[in-house]
């Protein structure tokens, strides 16, 4: 056991303790919405139709930050979040967001109004790369076309070009 914990080193218990510590928390703040859920729909009654989600009760957003604004350490990254909960909030909208590493956090959307807020709002601010979920992926406003190709973000959509299409008809 000795030899064991000697070759993983003060790193690797560092990392395998943070990871771990980092799924605790993101189990946590699932488990925290899913009881108000609960909460909401027995109120309700029986006019709910279930989760806007299929089967899932809870979607994951994943947010990554742009290199310029990846923060020191996860724990700074943290601080972001929780900076960007309260902003939004500010705007009415309840949900939670974890740092998860120094350029990522984690959303969690409980409707598909949440959803679509949170990616609404993460795509409008500077520092955010990329959103993901449910196999897609929305580029931040600010990114520019270099960000683009060195992270094999889609292109642009532009409206000019739908535009000069219309007029060859």
């Amino acid at each position: 056991k000795i030899m064991m914990s000697r070759s993983l080193g003060g790193g690797g218990r560092r990392a395998f303790v943070s990871v771990f510590i980092q799924l605790a928390m993101i189990m946590l703040v699932a488990t925290l919405f899913d009881g108000t859920e609960a909460k909401k729909k027995k109120a309700k009654g029986a006019n709910m139709q279930g989760s806007p989600f299929g089967q899932s009760k809870v979607q994951m957003v994943f947010i990554t930050l742009r290199d310029d604004f990846v923060q020191d350490s996860q724990e700074e990254c943290s601080k972001m979040a929780k900076n960007f909960q309260a902003m939004m909030a500010t705007g009415g909208l309840h949900v939670g967001i974890v740092g998860t590493e120094k350029n990522q956090m984690v959303a969690v959307a409980n409707t598909i109004r949440e959803l679509i807020e949170i990616r609404k709002f993460a795509t409008n601010l500077e520092e955010v790369l990329s959103i993901e979920y449910d196999k897609s992926k929305f580029v931040g406003n600010y990114v520019t076309d270099e960000e683009r190709v060195k992270h094999n973000l889609p292109a642009k959509e532009t409206k000019d070009d739908d535009d000069a299409h219309s007029d060859e008809l």
